[in-house]
């Protein structure tokens, strides 16, 4: 549900638009909230089947409890769900070519209603400190930046000559808030790695401690 709590007269607006066909776009419009929020009163009422006339009739504590144990249960069964998958998605990382951002995106495709990014890796990072420690650790914020290409070329069209031309796919993570830097570039010589590292830092806003690139072809020539 929404972090920001929905007052029991905004809610009841809610229902009364939806009973009388308004879409989640024109009922945010109206109550002044987000789609997203609209989307996490409606959708429960819809899926569990509760008669619109009854949540009207209730008095504003009523419903409140009402929606708060409904909160808690989807709260409860969407953390199971990602939980379930953390495992594999460990696994998966261990792949060349893999990365949490992907993953993420693999999982609100099947999960509409789950984790944002922040939380996701959140509960991945939870998910890692119950591991045996040997297996990861916790860098402080702003002290490392991992830095590879994906290993999976991207292509685009030139244009003016209809040739279809190559290009590597840099990726650079901070260690702490896994704030994530992609770009496409033409090669990976130490003159294009150096250009994309200064573009990923000036993303970033700053220099981390250390750099720490994946054995790159480009730096054997350095």
């Amino acid at each position: 549900m929404t972090a920001k709590p929905t007052s029991m007269s905004a809610i009841k607006q809610m229902i009364r638009l939806r009973q009388n066909g308004a879409g989640f776009r024109t009922i945010s419009d109206i109550v002044g909230t987000s789609k997203n929020t609209v989307k996490e009163y409606i959708k429960p009422m819809e899926e569990q089947g509760w008669d619109p006339m009854k949540l009207l009739a209730m008095g504003d504590e009523e419903l409140e409890r009402l929606f708060l144990s409904e909160r808690n249960q989807m709260d409860n069964q969407r953390k199971k769900t990602l939980q379930n998958l953390l495992p594999g998605y460990q696994e998966e990382l261990r792949s060349k070519g893999v990365n949490l951002w992907g993953l993420w995106n693999e999982y609100k495709a099947s999960n509409p209603q789950g984790y944002q990014y922040t939380q996701f890796c959140n509960y991945y990072r939870i998910y890692l400190k119950k591991q045996d420690g040997s297996m990861h650790f916790d860098p402080a914020p702003g002290d490392r930046l991992y830095m590879d290409f994906t290993g999976q070329h991207m292509s685009y069209v030139d244009r003016s000559t209809g040739e279809i031309i190559s290009c590597e796919v840099f990726l650079a993570v901070l260690g702490y808030s896994r704030k994530t830097y992609v770009e496409a570039i033409h090669s990976q010589t130490k003159e294009d790695f150096i250009q994309v590292v200064c573009n990923a830092l000036e993303y970033i806003g700053g220099v981390p401690r250390v750099l720490i690139p994946d054995n790159l072809k480009s730096l054997r020539t350095v």
